[in-house]
Order: structure tokens, then C-alpha cells, then sequence
């Protein structure tokens, strides 16, 4: 696996083809890649949120997203 060595962040699904988004997780975490990782899904529960959150994933995000100002 090439490293990447720019500005970035990796974005996951739960539900993607082949790999899903916690495997691919678990992949990138055993190959020390260090790029964050957001999941924005809408097929995921609070106990993988968790789960992805402590595996270091910088957010868990539902979808449909909407868009707020802050």
C-alpha cells in the first residue's frame, strides 16, 4: 500500500463493495497507515460508532448529513 503523505482524511461507509468501511478500518490501522478516518453511514448503530471511534475513527456521522451553521 502506497502511503500518502498529504493533507487528507479517509472517508468510510459501513456498506461499501468488497471490503466494508470497519474492515477496511481494521486494515488501514494494521498497516499503521495514519490518514483520520470518517464513517458517514446509514446503516450504523451507536455500538459501532463506538466501536469505530475507539479503533481511533475521528467521527461517526449519520446519513442523510445536514448541513448547520455553528
Amino acid at each position: 500500500m502506497e502511503r500518502y503523505e498529504g493533507v487528507g482524511c479517509i472517508v468510510l461507509d459501513v456498506r461499501m463493495p468488497g471490503l466494508n468501511g470497519p474492515d477496511l478500518q481494521d486494515a488501514l490501522i494494521g498497516a499503521n497507515y495514519p490518514m483520520p478516518i470518517i464513517f458517514v453511514t446509514g446503516h450504523g448503530d451507536i455500538p459501532m460508532g463506538v466501536t469505530a471511534m475507539k479503533k481511533g475513527a475521528v467521527d461517526f456521522l449519520p446519513k442523510p448529513l445536514t448541513m448547520t451553521n455553528s
